[in-house]
């Protein structure tokens, strides 16, 4: 299936190493732009062996300038340099670095090793080695086994078999294959061996800048152009070939690799990249006769990265392209034999992925900002702890995310874009590295779209938002096995690669404006030429979608006309930091504002999607009645013969969730949708009769006779409430009648006084306790006065006291509120 074409796409990429800056006022003019150390490596043996060095300065235009040089050791304790370039070993095992200066400008490092060789190993020096070691295969990875070639010029030939050990700057370490006469010598072919096979005794522990050191593109697509700069920093252009489209495919794409599993289209969009980087290196690694003690390749330090630009896609179904770019490696300075085994790099690149539902003529997909980044790249080897990633990203993202369309009836977007950032630790060549970390950091833009009247008219999914989060993970490389086979035997390689590095880690940054509170309406049924307002209040969450980029364009109310149709009616164009809109409608028609009216904001980022923030309710279409009834009753009557009391309290406490259901000129009719009625009481019977005669037995006694019974229950709330709303602004509240269960508990006490007695006792005392349940009811019915000043909220308390016909003496006492804010 086709749903686009290929068209070409222009990536421009600039890298700045370094704090680099491109204004030309920054190239500086000092005669000494480069130092070069011959040779760019030593191997020592043994303490007091010595070895003289030279250094060269160069200009801008290549030529040698005549300057001081000056001499350092990363640690003078293993190898010393005197004034002139002598090196003399101090130590029978160790590793330093050897730095050549002149006038500000540094040289790289040349790296010096004091180790045990293997015992067979034949050393030689860079006088006996012709040109440069070459790989057979430039494109084949440095897997252990690999052959390169050299040529020496030495008497004899190297036996197959043995281990040849460079002393000089040259990359020269492995096992002899064969050996071919040629007319300047011998053509040797070495085959690479694990460490542990090339030296019996090994003691490296290296760490410095590479904010100075030259990155090797020769991994990478060529650039176009490169623009070098004399602090160190480099500029690169890529020309992307243009694609024909295919339904799923793997492909080279400019510096890119990109496996599709769906047609999708590039623009002649640029996408441009800038990267800094301040890192630093440390490299350890400790062999002895047991083996491998302990290993450690880590970078650690600042990168930053740039982006603008996109990709655009088109088409219907399901997206998933993953394109990654290794842009440039920056080798940590390890120079001589130890380079032709472990030649430690830090790739730097990128990564893109598109993964989701898509149903659209064309979405561009871009970020445009700046990510800072605290990075960690590296393992730790030892036997007692295993292998152990020491990875880590912390981040600074300022990113605006872009997504853009054309105006698309049948847009649909349920998708995830990120953009990450990649660094890592690798073993390599010039050509091709071996992977053992990576850590990939960047934002992801997390995006559910639909066309306006798509979210209007569905009230099951979620309506349109978008996200930004910050995504990192950092994990095994590639070829992580391969790597360790150079160190470790490869049964332990193969071991160790099984161990879990993988970490992932998501932060959310930034969502889309969302509401605060309801969306409201000032009337609920309206006629033809009258007005109805809206009220929005913005959450000032979600305003700034980062921090300084105020995401709001405008607020509109779409409306589901009476044919069915969704119509923008009102629009209001957003002013920044804006949260509060008021937005007026003059109808065209009679209608009701109730499921047809919605709420839309249109994003600064997104303008193409207005997102819908929810439906529209009348005004004060959600309320809250509370109420207080508190009663007591009581009767008391008294005589010679006797006395009666009759007495009864409770407290009623409703609390109501309501929805209004429709409003007139004259009431208001609200649904209970949820809340709680409870009830507290005491009722007590008291009678007392005096000289109570029996004649049988003969006995005058007094008789108390009382029963208390004491409730309480509680239950939700049924039914509706109703307000009657009066011209001269008073109101009348009806609850409609509410039942509550109630657990009764009823207390009974029987006492007889004797006065006289004769013979037995004629009654006994009787006490007793029984419990049941009851239904009680209550029925709020309330009249008040609608204050001007809160006509959203109608509260009041009533108190009133009646005496009855038999003379009890009533007491009522009401307080309510009926809250519509």
């Amino acid at each position: 299936m086709k749903f686009g074409k290929w068209s070409g796409l222009i990536l421009a990429v600039g890298f700045v190493l370094g704090a680099c800056d491109f204004s030309k006022d920054k190239i500086l003019t000092s005669d000494v732009v480069r130092i070069e150390i011959n040779p760019g490596a030593a191997l020592f043996t043994q303490a007091g062996e010595s070895k003289s060095f030279t250094a060269q300065a160069f200009d801008s235009k290549g030529n040698l300038v005549d300057a001081d040089i000056s001499w350092s050791s990363t640690d003078p304790g293993q190898v010393q340099v005197d004034a002139d370039g002598r090196l003399t070993a101090l130590s029978s095992l160790g590793a330093t670095q050897i730095i050549a200066e002149a006038e500000g400008v540094k040289s790289l490092p040349a790296t010096i090793l004091i180790a045990k060789p293997a015992p067979d190993a034949i050393l030689i020096s860079d006088d006996v080695v012709i040109g440069k070691p070459e790989d057979l295969n430039p494109d084949q990875a440095p897997k252990l086994g690999a052959q390169y070639k050299v040529i020496l010029s030495t008497p004899s030939a190297p036996a197959p078999g043995k281990v040849l050990i460079g002393t000089g700057g040259k990359a020269v370490a492995g096992r002899v294959v064969s050996v071919n006469p040629v007319t300047s010598g011998f053509e040797v072919i070495l085959e690479r061996r694990p460490v542990t096979e090339i030296f019996e005794q090994l003691s490296v522990n290296l760490q410095g800048s590479l904010a100075n050191v030259q990155p090797d593109f020769s991994a990478t697509v060529q650039p176009t152009q490169i623009q070098r700069f004399s602090d160190g920093g480099i500029q690169l252009s890529y020309a992307l070939t243009q694609l024909e489209p295919q339904a799923a495919l793997e492909k080279t794409v400019g510096p890119f690799k990109c496996k599709l599993d769906a047609e999708f289209e590039l623009t002649d969009k640029a996408i441009q990249v800038a990267i800094t980087q301040s890192l630093n290196f440390d490299f350890v690694l400790n062999i002895n006769a047991s083996g491998v003690e302990q290993l450690r390749i880590k970078a650690e330090g600042s990168l930053a990265a740039s982006v603008s630009g996109g990709v655009v896609f088109g088409g219907l179904g399901t997206l998933e392209a993953v394109c990654k770019a290794k842009l440039f490696s920056l080798p940590i300075p390890v120079s001589g034999p130890l380079a032709a085994i472990l030649s430690p790099v830090v790739p730097i690149g990128l990564k893109m992925n598109a993964k989701g539902e898509l149903k659209v003529v064309a979405l561009e997909a871009a970020l445009k900002g700046e990510i800072k980044a605290t990075v960690i790249a590296g393992v730790d080897y030892t036997p007692s702890t295993g292998l152990t990633n020491l990875s880590d990203a912390q981040l600074e993202p300022k990113l605006s995310p872009i997504l853009t369309t054309p105006n698309d009836p049948q847009l649909k977007v349920g998708a995830e874009f990120a953009f990450q950032g990649t660094a890592g630790i690798g073993i390599g060549n010039a050509i091709v590295s071996l992977e053992i970390i990576e850590v990939a950091v960047g934002p992801a833009l997390e995006a559910s779209l639909q066309t306006v009247a798509q979210q209007a008219l569905d009230t099951v999914n979620d309506p349109s938002s978008y996200s930004l989060k910050i995504k990192g993970a950092i994990g095994p490389g590639e070829d992580l096995q391969d790597a360790l086979e150079f160190i470790f035997s490869r049964d332990t390689a193969r071991q160790l690669s099984q161990t879990e590095l993988s970490l992932v880690t998501e932060l959310a940054l930034a969502s889309s404006p969302t509401v605060e509170g309801d969306i409201k309406a000032s009337r609920e049924l309206f006629q033809q030429g009258e007005t109805v307002n809206f009220t929005v209040k913005l959450d000032p969450a979600n305003l700034n979608f980062i921090p300084g980029v105020y995401n709001v364009n405008a607020l509109q109310i779409y409306r589901k006309d009476n044919a069915g149709h969704i119509v923008m009616v009102a629009e209001q164009q957003a002013n920044s930091g804006q949260r509060d809109f008021s937005l007026s409608w003059t109808a065209t028609e009679a209608g009701s504002v109730s499921n047809n009216f919605f709420a839309f904001v249109k994003t600064t980022l997104l303008p193409f999607a207005p997102l819908e923030l929810g439906a529209v309710t009348t005004q004060n279409a959600r309320a809250t009645l509370t109420y207080t009834k508190s009663y007591v009753y009581n009767f008391e009557n008294s005589s010679p013969e006797g006395a009666n009391r009759d007495s009864e309290s409770f407290e009623v406490q409703g609390s109501f969730q309501l929805n209004k259901l429709s409003e007139t000129s004259d009431s208001m009719v609200f649904e209970i949708t949820d809340g709680s009625i409870s009830i507290t009481g005491e009722k007590e019977f008291l009678l007392e009769s005096y000289n109570v005669a029996a004649p049988i037995p003969i006995c005058i006694y007094n008789e108390t006779l009382q029963t208390i019974i004491s409730y309480s229950g509680t239950n939700t709330p049924q039914g509706q409430v109703i307000v009657a709303l009066n011209s001269d602004n008073t109101y009348t509240i009806d609850s409609g009648e509410q039942v509550i269960l109630a657990n009764e508990t009823e207390t009974i006490r029987n006492s007889y006084e004797f006065v006289e007695l004769e013979g037995e006792p004629c009654v006994e005392n009787f006490n007793g306790t029984r419990q049941y349940v009851d239904d009680k009811s209550d029925h709020l019915v309330e009249s008040g006065t609608r204050q001007s000043a809160s006509p959203n909220v109608l509260s009041d308390t009533r108190s009133e006291t009646r005496i009855d016909a038999s003379g009890g003496t009533h007491e009522t006492t009401v307080t309510w509120t009926l809250d519509m804010q």
